[in-house]
């Protein structure tokens, strides 16, 4: 059964990524949502989101949440941005069930990811709304930060014994792709729109979410 929903999960991005290269906007508004729906199932028929496990169903339940939010018209756009916020917190939280030691590696590995996160937001800081947007500015502001600790965090399971091997590579590869669609997204609105940009986020997002999830049922489920 588990793998009847994997499959579903794929054929519902896939679909998802041709709704919106070819603007099928009814089927998007099925196929979005659809996607995170089986990864739940699948997670479910895999671990009951069991123990540590707990805290990425959460996240995959605030990325729905999100995902719905981002589908209805503009002025929603702050209940997405802090749903997508509660789950990176959620993840932030499952990916510090296991504390990862102190190494040289794991130094590195944090100055790396603190050094590109601080260019993408100086970036974006001088292209975000000022003036009667400033709440909003605030809250992108916080978003980044929490993005950048959940980043830190999936990179540096790399270097934790607990997560070796296959489920750390998955987790930190799937980090790495869903902070590329926030990071892409943020620029798509508020710095420049980019060609086939808003498809480049979705597809970035669904992998980044895939990856995450694998990672996570390898370490656990």
């Amino acid at each position: 059964m588990s793998l009847i929903w994997g499959i579903l999960a794929a054929a519902a991005a896939v679909m998802d990524w041709l709704a919106l290269y070819f603007h099928w906007n009814k089927i998007n508004r099925i196929t979005k949502p659809a996607v995170i729906v089986f990864f739940l199932l699948l997670g479910w028929q895999i671990s009951a989101w069991q123990g540590a496990l707990v805290w990425f169903g959460l996240a995959l339940l605030a990325s729905l949440a999100g995902d719905v939010f981002l589908l209805l018209p503009e002025r929603y756009f702050f209940g997405g941005l802090v749903s997508f916020l509660i789950a990176h917190v959620f993840f932030l939280i499952g990916f510090n069930q296991d504390a990862s030691p102190l190494t040289g590696i794991s130094f590195i590995l944090a100055a790396s990811v603190g050094i590109a996160a601080g260019m993408a937001m100086r970036n974006l800081l001088a292209a975000l709304p000022s003036g009667s947007r400033q709440s909003e500015r605030r809250w992108v502001i916080i978003y980044l930060c929490v993005l950048t600790l959940m980043w830190l965090s999936a990179t540096l399971t790399l270097t934790n014994p607990a997560w070796q091997g296959p489920p750390s590579w998955l987790a930190a590869g799937g980090a790495i792709l869903f902070t590329l669609s926030d990071l892409l997204l943020a620029y798509n609105r508020y710095v420049k729109k980019y060609a086939r940009g808003q498809l480049v986020v979705r597809i970035l997002y669904h992998l980044g979410q895939a990856g995450i999830l694998a990672g996570a049922l390898l370490r656990w489920g």
